[in-house]
C-alpha cells in the first residue's frame, strides 16, 4: 500500500522533544520542540495550524509557538487519520 504522509507527530522519550514533519511544496520539513513528554502518564496533545503558525498545547496549555512554511493542503482528499506507531500492521486508531 503506497502512503502519502503529508504530517506527522512523533514523540521520543530519549531525547525529550516532540517532532512534527510536514510537507509544503514537494518538500518536507521538520518542527522540534523541546518537551519531556514521557513521564509514564497521558497527556492531550494538541497541534494547531494556521496560515504559517504552528500551536504546540500540552494539557490545554500552550507550551510554544512557531512560523513555519505553509502546509500544501491542496492534494489532502480521501486521507485517513492513524494514531499508534508509524507501521502498516500496528495502530492503535484509525478514523
Amino acid at each position: 500500500m503506497l502512503l502519502n504522509r503529508y504530517f506527522e507527530i512523533q514523540s521520543s522519550g530519549r531525547k525529550d522533544e516532540i517532532r512534527f514533519f510536514y510537507k509544503s511544496n514537494r518538500t518536507k520539513y521538520a518542527v522540534t520542540f523541546p518537551y519531556h513528554l514521557a513521564d509514564q502518564n497521558w497527556h492531550q496533545l494538541i497541534i494547531s495550524i494556521s496560515g504559517t503558525r504552528i500551536d504546540l498545547y500540552v494539557d490545554c496549555n500552550r507550551i510554544f509557538r512557531k512560523q513555519i512554511y505553509e502546509l500544501d493542503l491542496g492534494s489532502l482528499k480521501n486521507t485517513s487519520s492513524w494514531i499508534g506507531q508509524r507501521n502498516d500492521n500496528q495502530f492503535l486508531f484509525r478514523v
